[in-house]
């Protein structure tokens, strides 16, 4: 019976800190993005953009190492399972968080700014030649399908008349779709056998 009551604990504990993280977690991914977006207009900001959108992972692994480290003696075990369960919710409160925000975000505040970015991103002259490079290895095809726009500028007008909540449920769907096999990971980078002392 006291063997249940602490495996309960734990769960509860992983939940508590995985909210905390996912808050954090969810905090970064959204400012990544922001910063993201602001580099579709500005190009001496859009790697930095690129970068922090591609290190989420990495955070997400810093803090799930933090979390192992917060519950756990130094030499003792901490399981692949506490760090996968960790980290797929850390994900997913991440997610609905960046959800929420993007939500908001582009129900009341964008105004066309994120369409006006894009089109500024891919007037350039750099972008020409990466844009027809994707259109030969048909990786605009799916996106113009989906808005039924042939042109950037069908695209960009598509984009300011997407609802705020399909912003949402995409970043949502991703979610589901990746944070299971990042947490793999996670997991297995995190997972600690105890030490004899």
């Amino acid at each position: 019976m006291l063997e249940d009551k602490q495996n309960d604990w734990d769960w509860r504990q992983i939940n508590a800190f995985a909210a905390q993280n996912g808050a954090l977690l969810g905090i970064y991914g959204f400012l990544s993005l922001v910063i993201y977006a602001v580099g579709l207009r500005y190009s001496q900001v859009s790697m930095l953009g690129l970068l922090l959108v591609l290190s989420s992972p990495f955070v997400a692994a810093f803090l799930c190492i933090r979390f192992r480290e917060t519950i756990t003696e130094r030499n003792a075990s901490f399981s692949f399972g506490k760090g996968y369960v960790h980290c797929l919710l850390m994900g997913i409160y991440a997610g609905i968080l960046i959800a929420m925000c993007l939500y908001i975000w582009f129900a009341f505040l964008d105004n066309g700014a994120f369409a006006d970015a894009f089109l500024c991103a891919v007037s350039q002259p750099q972008s020409q030649l990466f844009l027809q490079e994707m259109q030969q290895q048909g990786g605009l095809v799916n996106l113009y399908e989906l808005t039924g726009a042939t042109t950037p500028q069908q695209l960009a007008d598509a984009f300011r008349i997407l609802p705020a909540s399909v912003w949402a449920s995409s970043v949502l769907s991703l979610t589901f779709f990746v944070d299971p096999v990042i947490s793999i990971f996670i997991g297995l980078f995190t997972m600690r056998r105890g030490m004899e002392v």
